[in-house]
């Protein structure tokens, strides 16, 4: 009786664990999805500015700005502020947006991402989109 038990209370383990998994496997990929239609925006954002500038594209107003989609990938994380001041770093849970004149960046935390392990999902213009386990630095205009 022992033993049926315990199998039991095992096979609902692995269930639960496979379902959190896929759970969080698809939270990282709309987040994934959201930053590349947001690397899309920025170019239209670039072409459509008239002064062939990234400033402002972090903003959350205005055509093809991109700090709406970089909230909306941060949202599917967590339900915490998106930050999109150039003059700070990221933290561990949230996302950060930095936009310059020639180069911006979008950094938002996976859902394995904790104060201990870092990981976040991390785009900008220069170099595309990366999987890093480091904080967006201030200041900084591409992935670190």
């Amino acid at each position: 009786m022992m033993q049926g038990f315990a199998i039991v209370v095992l096979i609902v383990y692995i269930i639960v664990s496979v379902a959190t998994s896929t759970r969080n496997q698809s939270i990282d990929t709309a987040t994934k999805a959201e930053l590349a239609s947001a690397t899309a925006e920025a170019e239209l954002y670039y072409d459509g500015a008239g002064a062939a500038t990234y400033e402002g594209v972090c903003g959350s107003k205005g055509a093809h700005t991109i700090g709406g989609r970089v909230h909306a990938a941060e949202q599917k994380y967590s339900k915490t502020q998106t930050t999109f001041s150039d003059e700070q770093s990221s933290q561990w849970n949230t996302a950060q947006c930095h936009d310059g004149n020639q180069a911006w960046v979008a950094w938002v935390p996976l859902t394995s991402s904790s104060e201990k392990h870092v990981l976040a999902w991390c785009t900008d213009n220069v170099n595309g989109a990366t999987q890093t386990n480091a904080i967006l630095a201030a200041d900084a205009l591409s992935c670190p």
